[in-house]
């Protein structure tokens, strides 16, 4: 997925909550705000999605409520061969620029633990996922998928079967 089709798929979303109330002592709040993704007015090229999506879009301070741990840090950090985008509780999610493939990096070293997805597009589609099974179960309470079954979802998108254990963990199963 690319970064403006990623960006609109989100924008997207909000159209579930239409016959919703939206005001703070709503759970969905923080989610529902947390789309409200604004194009920056000087758009640049980049090299690949996930840098396009955090170089050329205002994140809400609410974005972390949208794909469940995961914040962005609204902006790129290159330390090596990485490059920072993301963080989850204490470690980073990175781009590795040799290998294209993004992983959750520990803290401080910098050690892969967790490969996240075969390419930044493909972890795009697997935020999307994230953030469509939230917006399913806040538009809708009745809304359940198994967790294994999303899981299993959520590895296909990724582009590479080793990322089933960070998926696992980012669900806390």
């Amino acid at each position: 997925m690319n970064a403006q089709t990623f960006y609109l798929s989100l924008s997207a979303l909000k159209n579930l909550f239409t016959e919703i109330p939206i005001n703070p002592s709503n759970f969905h709040y923080s989610f529902y705000y947390g789309l409200d993704i604004k194009l920056k007015l000087n758009y640049s090229t980049q090299n690949n999605e996930i840098f396009s999506f955090v170089s050329n879009y205002e994140l809400p301070v609410h974005i972390r409520d949208v794909f469940g741990q995961i914040e962005f840090t609204g902006q790129i950090i290159f330390e090596d061969e990485l490059a920072i985008f993301a963080d989850l509780d204490e470690d980073h999610i990175c781009v590795n620029i040799e290998t294209n493939q993004v992983s959750l990096n520990e803290f401080g070293t910098n050690f892969e633990m967790l490969l996240c997805a075969a390419t930044p597009e493909h972890f795009l589609e697997v935020l999307y996922l994230l953030a469509e099974n939230k917006a399913n179960h806040y538009s809708n309470l009745q809304y359940k998928i198994d967790d294994n079954v999303f899981i299993k979802k959520l590895v296909d998108a990724s582009g590479d079967k080793n990322t089933e254990q960070f998926y696992t963990f980012l669900l806390g199963e």
